[in-house]
Formats: C-alpha cells, structure tokens, sequence
C-alpha cells in the first residue's frame, strides 16, 4: 500500500506508457517498487491496446493485467484522455517517435524517460528532445551521450532464481522464417541445414525448441508452425513456441542456446549458457564485440560454443548484469531524475 493511501502524504505520479509487451516486459519488473513511492499511471496503446489483435498464441496483455493492475491508480486506453499536467515524469518503455511517443512529449511539462526498443544498431539517439529528455539503455557499452543511462534489463533479475535449474533443451532463437518478408537474412531450410540441428541433438541427447517472435505482421501463427514443419527432418525431436509466460525459465533450462542477435539473448549470456549467434539475421546491436557471433557456416559452430563468458563482459552488456540486480538500478536512476 502507498504512503498517500496510508498517511496522506502527496506523492509524486508517474505516466507509465506501454505499447507492446516484447518491449515492456523488460521494465515492467520495476513497477511494484515504484508503485510503493508513486502513484502511477498507465497508458496502454499499439499492441497493448485491446483493440489489437494479438498476434502470438496467448495474449500476454492478459498477464500484464492480471500480475500488474493492482499498482496502477488509472489505465488509460487513450493517449488523448490524458492530463499530462498531472505528472512528475512520464516513463515510455520505447524510444521511437511513433505509437505516440512524440504526440506525448509534445502535450507534457515534465521529464520524459523513453526505454530501449531493444537490441539495435541505431536506437534513435536523434528523438532527444523529440521524445525523450532521457535515454535508458542497457549497459556501460552504450553510453555515448551525456543524456544516456546505463540502467539494465530489470526483468533479467529473475534468472537468478534459476542458476541451478536442470537442462532440458538446446534452445533455436528465430527473427524472422523464411516465409515472410524480412530486412534480414531468413530462417529457411538451408539455415536450419547449416545449423545442422540433428547432430546437436545426437551430441547434447535433448530436444530442440524452436523460439518465435510473436510479431503483428508475421500472418498466422498455424502458417509459420506449418512452414517450420515443412523444412525440419522428419526424425529431429522438437517443439515450437512463441508466446512464454516465463522466458527466464525457458532460457535457463537450456543445455545451449543459437539463432539470431537479439535482446533475449542477454539471458542466457547472463547465465553463462553457451550461446552463438549468427551474423546476418538481426541487427549486431550491442553484441558488436562478442565473441560468439559468427558467420553461419563460417566456423563450427561447437567451437563458438567453448567461449566462456565473463563477469566482465556481462556488466559491460548489462548494468547490474552479474549481480542480476537491474531492478535497483534501474530506479535508483528514476529518483534521480524525478
């Protein structure tokens, strides 16, 4: 309960601006702490709208709702049914000028925080004072400007209930199949070919599962399933998944983890689970020096496998990486701009 419900102590408010739950998910951990200080806010809209028809295979606005709607004083549907004169500071968990991020900073008094959109090679530096007046990325690395906080991946805190956890897969992270239009290179059947998924699951004797993005554009998620079916051997052992309530667990249960740059990929370097990436299939972004991402087809990929992952590298990737305590930080830097 907060202070102002207890004691009547006027607290600050925060505007909590959501608009998909692949980027939120990242941040939202930290609401339950700030709740405890603040009065928040939240303004769902884009694909956290309930308009928006979901795209994956369970609706994770539903879980958003159901473990968050507690903390929330009001939620707001509309970014035009806002008094934007009643907040403090406005926390936008993207950083881009569209799905309203640059109407709001325009209709508002007080400082924007905007979030990372996720593993990428430009992160719209160019929106301050567009969109944001602060920028939270997620480590040292990628602090080139005075306005950028290294503030961590709050959400990754969690893995550290599951550093013991048994070793069930060898996990296939995908970007994009190769059935759909893609700025990238696709995940087609002479990719699976080069991964050569038979002879991981000969060598480490687990399951494949195959992680996919749950996107609005990719078209029917039977469609995709179909065409992963269609391009696998027949005798490979494996499974597909998009949505995951708890993609902690599922990362941590993997033996090793493969497929494309980006963000989810901190999670199993956090936990120091080989992993390889394959240049080419998203953007390098924030794993621009490591050692793990590879040409497909150029190197065995067992041999990426061997690297060891530091302590080092993971506080420069992730603020409170190796402590797993991004939570902290990240809102120890809220209180320092509110």
């Amino acid at each position: 309960m907060s202070l102002q419900k207890l004691f009547g102590i006027k607290m600050k408010r925060i505007l909590f601006v959501t608009i998909a739950y692949r980027v939120g998910e990242r941040i939202y951990p930290t609401i339950p702490k700030l709740a405890s200080d603040y009065i928040i806010d939240i303004l769902c809209v884009y694909q956290m709208h309930p308009d928006f028809k979901w795209p994956g295979t369970y609706d994770m606005r539903k879980y958003f709702i159901n473990y968050y709607g507690e903390y929330f004083n009001e939620i707001f549907y509309k970014k035009e049914d806002i008094n934007y004169s009643n907040y403090d500071l406005i926390i936008y968990d993207d950083c881009r000028v569209n799905n309203g991020g640059g109407w709001i900073y325009e209709h508002t008094k007080c400082p924007v925080i905007s979030c990372s959109h996720g593993n990428g090679d430009n992160m719209y530096l160019d929106n301050i004072g567009k969109v944001f007046d602060k920028l939270f990325l997620f480590g040292k690395q990628e602090v080139t400007k005075s306005y950028i906080i290294a503030a961590g991946i709050p959400s990754n805190d969690k893995l550290i209930n599951y550093i013991n956890t048994q070793k069930e897969h060898i996990l296939v992270i995908i970007n994009f199949l190769g059935n759909h239009n893609a700025p990238f290179l696709k995940s087609d059947k002479k990719y699976f070919e080069a991964i050569n998924l038979l002879e991981l699951q000969q060598l480490y004797n687990k399951p494949v599962v195959i992680k996919l993005k749950s996107r609005h554009n990719n078209g029917s998620v039977n469609d995709d399933q179909n065409y992963i079916n269609s391009i696998l051997p027949k005798n490979l052992n494996y499974k597909i998944m998009t949505d995951v309530i708890d993609d902690n667990l599922l990362i941590a249960q993997s033996e090793i983890v493969v497929g494309a740059p980006s963000t989810l990929m901190t999670k199993p370097i956090q936990l120091k689970i080989p992993t390889v990436m394959f240049h080419g299939y998203g953007q390098v972004g924030i794993f621009k020096n490591y050692p793990g991402l590879i040409e497909l087809g150029e190197k065995n990929i067992q041999s990426a496998l061997q690297y060891k992952i530091t302590n080092d590298y993971i506080d420069n990737l992730i603020e409170g990486g190796s402590t797993f305590t991004s939570t902290d930080v990240f809102i120890k830097n809220i209180k320092q701009v509110i």
